[in-house]
């Protein structure tokens, strides 16, 4: 499900951004960038669905850290010794995290994860070598790109949206709203004491809720017991 809604996605924000581009240029970085942003949209959305929501967004948004490392052993970059504490605390704490989720029951959502944060710094490296280039040409090529790669996979899955029976679709949500009504009268009907459920017990509950009118009725039954015995 991940990658029907990463391609779904991506071609709509394509296609509401292409009127949009003014400046376009080809360039041949395109290529990687379009593949590491489908990678991206992938893996991040497979997480959202295979782990939860927080897993997903953290790992990627471990992005920052991946560029570092990526960028001072492949690329050679100065790496000063201000940036190494940071650097290394931060790979600790991942470490130690991502242990622990590991053990867990989603460990492909784990994996999902972790992949979209490497790929969005992979993203981010190659956004700063084309940073020449209009911004809006970018992000609309990335998306139609992504979208064209994963349209064969979608494809052989051969599902689509249908609008075929709205009538039963309507149903469908109208009695998961009175599921939905029907269990929070009950829900709160086990929070509530005294709640009727019946018309017929109304003076009943009353009764049980209301002190003043269970004192009364004791009265009531104290004076009806006394006149009999007379």
């Amino acid at each position: 499900r991940g990658v029907l809604l990463a391609f779904w996605r991506a071609l709509f924000a394509g296609l509401l951004l292409l009127p949009l581009v003014r400046r376009p240029r080809w360039d041949a970085k395109l290529v990687p960038l379009s593949l590491v942003f489908a990678a991206m949209n992938v893996s991040y959305l497979s997480a959202m669905t295979l782990t939860t929501a927080a897993n997903a967004i953290w790992l990627q948004s471990t992005a920052p850290w991946w560029v570092c490392l990526i960028g001072a052993v492949f690329l050679r970059e100065p790496f000063s010794r201000l940036e190494r504490l940071p650097l290394v605390l931060g790979g600790i704490g991942l470490a130690i995290i991502l242990w622990f989720e590991v053990q867990g029951q989603a460990q492909a959502g784990v994996i999902c994860g972790l992949a979209s944060g490497m790929s969005y710094a992979l993203v981010v490296l190659f956004l700063r070598a084309l940073r020449g280039q209009d911004s809006v040409w970018l992000v609309t090529v990335t998306h139609l790109a992504t979208a064209a790669v994963i349209f064969p996979y979608v494809a052989y899955l051969n599902e689509w949206p249908s609008v075929a029976h709205p009538r039963a679709e309507i149903n469908h949500l109208a009695r998961s709203h009175r599921h939905r009504t029907v269990g929070t009268a009950a829900a709160a009907g086990l929070g509530v004491p005294g709640l009727v459920r019946d018309p017929g017990d109304l003076d009943a509950n009353r009764r049980r809720t209301d002190p003043g009118r269970a004192d009364f009725a004791v009265r009531r039954a104290a004076d009806a017991k006394r006149r009999s015995s007379r």
